[in-house]
């Protein structure tokens, strides 16, 4: 799949149809392969170009179109790509801002483009495409690398652990609505 997608996908229709169709004739491993098309994305090596993730995204979302089909494991594709999907569009965010601005205006657009295809199909919740939407167009955090406290002693001290659950359903809250769950608190809120 990795060679698929690194190697031969394009935005030629047949090409991305050939990796729908693998994807779902190997719907049994959906998560893996789910993890791996995100992975492609969010974790996206610094020579891939645009096109190339446009690709990527396009593979996603015929996926997603075709998971309500009868193989086995096929539905499971809906919910992992909403586990991976803030990343994604973190990553997206990200990427746009290294690329020329004309190229940077083109890519979000065609993101958005599909991120209103995903809403006309009602494909996931309303408030979750605009949290996608959102980490799309914010604009970079003052302080990125800052990350929650933690450490082998937290649950002796019940403010911790308050803080610690408190921490939970901010992240749960942030999934919900698309955005990352990485970070400070203060950059979660």
């Amino acid at each position: 799949m990795e060679r698929l997608i690194a190697e031969d996908l394009s935005l030629d229709r047949r090409s991305i149809l050939e990796a729908m169709v693998f994807c779902l004739d190997n719907a049994g491993a959906s998560q893996v392969i789910a993890h791996t098309i995100c992975s492609s994305m969010s974790a996206a090596e610094a020579g891939v170009t645009p096109r190339q993730l446009t690709a990527r995204l396009y593979l996603l979302s015929d996926v997603l179109f075709n998971s309500h089909c009868s193989r086995p494991g096929a539905s499971m594709y809906r919910r992992m790509f909403q586990e991976y999907l803030p990343q994604v569009f973190e990553r997206f965010r990200q990427m746009s801002e290294g690329m020329s601005a004309g190229d940077s205006a083109a890519f979000q657009e065609s993101v958005r483009r599909l991120l209103c295809t995903w809403s006309e199909w009602s494909t996931f919740p309303p408030q979750f495409l605009r949290g996608l939407e959102a980490a799309l167009s914010r604009r970079a955090a003052a302080d990125p690398g800052a990350a929650a406290p933690g450490g082998a002693g937290e649950d002796a001290d019940p403010k911790r652990r308050e803080g610690s659950k408190a921490q939970m359903e901010l992240e749960r809250q942030c999934r919900l609505r698309g955005l990352v769950t990485t970070g400070a608190p203060q950059q979660l809120a």
